[in-house]
Protein backbone atom coordinates (compact mmCIF):
# COMPACT_ATOMS: atom_id res chain seq x y z
CA UNK A 1 0.00 0.00 0.00
CA UNK A 2 1.23 3.61 -0.92
CA UNK A 3 2.11 5.78 1.59
CA UNK A 4 -0.01 8.46 0.19
CA UNK A 5 -2.82 5.92 0.35
CA UNK A 6 -2.10 5.54 3.76
CA UNK A 7 -2.13 8.95 4.48
CA UNK A 8 -5.43 9.59 2.67
CA UNK A 9 -7.10 6.36 4.60
CA UNK A 10 -5.57 8.01 7.79
CA UNK A 11 -6.95 11.60 6.69
CA UNK A 12 -10.09 10.11 6.20
CA UNK A 13 -10.33 8.39 9.13
CA UNK A 14 -10.32 11.74 11.41
CA UNK A 15 -12.62 13.44 9.49
CA UNK A 16 -15.02 10.49 9.47
CA UNK A 17 -14.79 10.27 13.47
CA UNK A 18 -15.38 13.94 13.85
CA UNK A 19 -17.98 13.57 11.33
CA UNK A 20 -19.84 11.22 13.72
CA UNK A 21 -19.08 13.27 16.95
CA UNK A 22 -20.80 15.92 14.78
CA UNK A 23 -23.96 13.77 14.14
CA UNK A 24 -23.87 13.14 17.78
CA UNK A 25 -24.05 16.25 19.54
CA UNK A 26 -26.56 17.62 17.17
CA UNK A 27 -28.67 14.53 18.63
CA UNK A 28 -27.94 15.39 22.10
CA UNK A 29 -28.20 19.53 21.83
CA UNK A 30 -31.41 18.61 19.92
CA UNK A 31 -32.42 16.62 23.02
CA UNK A 32 -31.31 18.75 25.34
CA UNK A 33 -33.29 21.88 23.94
CA UNK A 34 -36.60 19.70 23.42
CA UNK A 35 -36.50 18.28 27.38
CA UNK A 36 -37.95 19.71 30.47
CA UNK A 37 -35.43 22.13 32.14
CA UNK A 38 -33.51 21.10 34.74
CA UNK A 39 -35.18 17.24 34.17
CA UNK A 40 -32.30 14.31 35.18
CA UNK A 41 -32.47 13.27 31.33
CA UNK A 42 -31.92 17.00 29.67
CA UNK A 43 -28.73 17.59 32.42
CA UNK A 44 -27.24 14.70 31.00
CA UNK A 45 -28.18 15.24 27.43
CA UNK A 46 -26.56 18.88 28.30
CA UNK A 47 -23.15 16.92 29.94
CA UNK A 48 -22.84 14.80 26.84
CA UNK A 49 -23.34 18.00 24.58
CA UNK A 50 -20.28 19.71 26.33
CA UNK A 51 -17.82 16.15 26.31
CA UNK A 52 -18.85 15.96 22.62
CA UNK A 53 -17.70 19.59 22.17
CA UNK A 54 -14.39 19.15 23.43
CA UNK A 55 -14.14 16.23 21.64
CA UNK A 56 -14.51 17.73 18.50
CA UNK A 57 -11.88 20.21 18.98
CA UNK A 58 -9.35 17.80 20.05
CA UNK A 59 -9.95 15.77 17.42
CA UNK A 60 -9.62 18.70 15.17
CA UNK A 61 -6.40 19.64 16.50
CA UNK A 62 -5.18 16.02 15.58
CA UNK A 63 -6.08 16.11 12.50
CA UNK A 64 -3.87 19.47 11.75
CA UNK A 65 -0.77 17.91 13.72
CA UNK A 66 -1.19 14.42 11.73
CA UNK A 67 -1.53 16.17 8.63
CA UNK A 68 1.50 18.76 9.48
CA UNK A 69 3.79 15.48 10.84
CA UNK A 70 2.69 13.00 8.06
CA UNK A 71 4.58 16.28 5.58
CA UNK A 72 7.76 15.85 8.06
CA UNK A 73 7.46 12.17 7.67
CA UNK A 74 7.74 12.29 3.89
CA UNK A 75 11.15 13.50 4.48
CA UNK A 76 12.32 10.20 5.82
CA UNK A 77 14.32 12.31 8.26
CA UNK A 78 16.21 9.36 10.64
CA UNK A 79 17.85 11.66 13.22
CA UNK A 80 19.16 15.22 12.87
CA UNK A 81 23.53 15.00 13.85
CA UNK A 82 25.07 18.38 15.44
CA UNK A 83 28.09 17.39 14.11
CA UNK A 84 29.71 15.21 11.67
CA UNK A 85 32.29 13.91 14.39
CA UNK A 86 30.57 10.57 14.57
CA UNK A 87 32.91 7.84 13.32
CA UNK A 88 31.19 4.84 14.69
CA UNK A 89 28.29 5.99 13.10
CA UNK A 90 29.89 6.30 9.96
CA UNK A 91 31.24 3.37 10.22
CA UNK A 92 27.99 1.42 10.71
CA UNK A 93 27.34 2.98 7.21
CA UNK A 94 30.29 1.79 5.19
CA UNK A 95 30.19 -1.72 6.59
CA UNK A 96 26.58 -2.29 5.62
CA UNK A 97 27.22 -1.09 1.65
CA UNK A 98 26.50 -3.34 -1.24
CA UNK A 99 25.96 -1.12 -3.99
CA UNK A 100 27.46 2.93 -3.97
CA UNK A 101 29.17 4.94 -2.15
CA UNK A 102 29.03 8.98 -2.93
CA UNK A 103 30.75 11.70 -1.54
CA UNK A 104 30.78 15.01 -1.88
CA UNK A 105 33.35 16.91 0.65
CA UNK A 106 35.88 19.39 1.10
CA UNK A 107 38.93 17.23 1.21
CA UNK A 108 37.98 13.58 2.18
CA UNK A 109 41.46 13.13 4.59
CA UNK A 110 39.23 12.31 7.74
CA UNK A 111 37.72 9.87 5.89
CA UNK A 112 40.50 8.41 4.58
CA UNK A 113 42.04 8.15 7.62
CA UNK A 114 39.20 6.87 9.45
CA UNK A 115 38.40 4.21 6.98
CA UNK A 116 40.62 3.66 4.65
CA UNK A 117 43.98 2.95 6.54
CA UNK A 118 45.89 0.13 4.87
CA UNK A 119 48.24 0.05 7.62
CA UNK A 120 46.35 0.24 10.21
CA UNK A 121 45.95 -3.14 12.39
CA UNK A 122 42.65 -2.27 12.89
CA UNK A 123 39.91 -3.66 11.00
CA UNK A 124 37.17 -0.92 11.67
CA UNK A 125 39.66 1.21 10.13
CA UNK A 126 39.41 -0.22 7.04
CA UNK A 127 35.79 -0.70 6.41
CA UNK A 128 36.06 1.54 3.03
CA UNK A 129 38.94 -1.18 1.84
CA UNK A 130 36.54 -3.84 2.00
CA UNK A 131 33.47 -2.45 1.11
CA UNK A 132 35.88 -1.93 -2.97
CA UNK A 133 36.97 -5.01 -2.54
CA UNK A 134 33.66 -5.77 -2.13
CA UNK A 135 32.70 -4.11 -5.63
CA UNK A 136 30.90 -1.51 -4.33
CA UNK A 137 31.05 1.65 -6.90
CA UNK A 138 32.90 4.44 -4.47
CA UNK A 139 32.46 8.56 -5.98
CA UNK A 140 34.27 11.27 -4.10
CA UNK A 141 33.83 14.57 -5.62
CA UNK A 142 36.22 17.11 -3.79
CA UNK A 143 36.84 20.94 -4.71
CA UNK A 144 40.53 21.90 -6.65
CA UNK A 145 42.99 22.67 -4.02
CA UNK A 146 43.06 26.29 -5.23
CA UNK A 147 39.31 26.48 -3.86
CA UNK A 148 39.77 25.50 -0.50
CA UNK A 149 39.59 27.83 2.22
CA UNK A 150 42.80 27.53 4.01
CA UNK A 151 46.67 26.52 4.34
CA UNK A 152 45.72 23.59 6.26
CA UNK A 153 42.42 22.25 3.98
CA UNK A 154 45.57 22.68 1.00
CA UNK A 155 47.50 20.50 3.37
CA UNK A 156 45.18 17.81 3.92
CA UNK A 157 44.25 17.74 0.19
CA UNK A 158 47.76 17.12 -0.64
CA UNK A 159 47.43 14.14 1.76
CA UNK A 160 44.62 13.10 0.74
CA UNK A 161 45.23 13.12 -2.99
CA UNK A 162 48.20 10.77 -2.19
CA UNK A 163 46.15 8.44 -1.07
CA UNK A 164 43.38 8.04 -2.90
CA UNK A 165 45.89 7.79 -5.69
CA UNK A 166 47.78 4.87 -4.66
CA UNK A 167 43.53 3.45 -4.16
CA UNK A 168 42.34 4.56 -7.46
CA UNK A 169 45.44 2.13 -8.73
CA UNK A 170 44.29 -0.81 -6.69
CA UNK A 171 40.71 -0.14 -7.29
CA UNK A 172 38.67 0.51 -10.33
CA UNK A 173 35.62 1.04 -8.82
CA UNK A 174 36.86 3.97 -7.09
CA UNK A 175 37.11 7.43 -9.09
CA UNK A 176 37.35 10.79 -7.79
CA UNK A 177 36.46 13.89 -9.59
CA UNK A 178 36.99 17.81 -9.01
CA UNK A 179 35.01 20.30 -9.24
CA UNK A 180 36.14 24.47 -9.58
CA UNK A 181 34.37 26.38 -7.20
CA UNK A 182 34.47 26.20 -3.41
CA UNK A 183 32.71 23.63 -1.52
CA UNK A 184 29.53 24.51 -0.24
CA UNK A 185 27.82 21.34 0.12
CA UNK A 186 28.33 18.04 2.26
CA UNK A 187 26.87 15.37 0.61
CA UNK A 188 27.76 11.12 2.15
CA UNK A 189 25.20 8.39 0.44
CA UNK A 190 25.67 5.17 1.03
CA UNK A 191 22.89 2.72 -1.03
CA UNK A 192 19.25 4.23 0.47
CA UNK A 193 20.75 6.47 3.20
CA UNK A 194 21.89 9.90 3.34
CA UNK A 195 23.79 12.71 5.08
CA UNK A 196 23.79 15.87 3.83
CA UNK A 197 24.25 18.99 5.02
CA UNK A 198 26.37 22.91 4.23
CA UNK A 199 30.15 23.06 4.52
CA UNK A 200 31.03 26.71 5.70
CA UNK A 201 34.70 28.48 5.30
CA UNK A 202 35.12 29.23 8.97
CA UNK A 203 34.05 25.81 10.45
CA UNK A 204 35.96 22.56 10.13
CA UNK A 205 33.39 19.90 8.26
CA UNK A 206 33.42 17.63 11.53
CA UNK A 207 31.74 20.54 13.37
CA UNK A 208 28.81 21.22 11.39
CA UNK A 209 25.60 20.10 11.44
CA UNK A 210 23.96 17.92 8.68
CA UNK A 211 20.83 15.63 8.09
CA UNK A 212 20.27 12.09 8.73
CA UNK A 213 17.56 10.57 5.71
CA UNK A 214 16.47 8.38 3.48
CA UNK A 215 17.11 9.23 -0.40
CA UNK A 216 13.37 8.82 -1.90
CA UNK A 217 12.04 12.44 -1.38
CA UNK A 218 12.33 15.48 -2.96
CA UNK A 219 14.43 17.06 -0.64
CA UNK A 220 17.45 13.92 -0.58
CA UNK A 221 16.94 13.91 -4.51
CA UNK A 222 18.16 17.77 -4.99
CA UNK A 223 21.19 16.66 -3.40
CA UNK A 224 21.74 14.07 -5.29
CA UNK A 225 20.63 15.96 -8.64
CA UNK A 226 23.29 18.31 -7.39
CA UNK A 227 26.10 15.45 -7.08
CA UNK A 228 25.50 14.35 -10.34
CA UNK A 229 25.34 17.42 -12.24
CA UNK A 230 28.74 18.49 -10.80
CA UNK A 231 30.11 14.67 -10.82
CA UNK A 232 29.38 14.82 -14.73
CA UNK A 233 30.74 18.56 -15.51
CA UNK A 234 33.97 17.75 -13.91
CA UNK A 235 36.32 14.66 -14.63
Amino acid sequence: MSNSLIKYISVYRFQFIIGILIVLLSITLIYYFSSIPNSKLGIIAGGISASMIVAIIQYMFSLKEYKYFSEIKKLDIKKILPSRDEELFYNALIKKSSKEIKVMGVTALRMMQDFASESSPREDKKVLLSALANGVSVQILLPQKIFLFSDEDKIKHDQSTEILNKLKDKFDNLEVHYFDHVPTQSIFLVDQNCILGPVFSNYASKDTPCIYMGVNNEFARKYLDYFKEEWNKNK
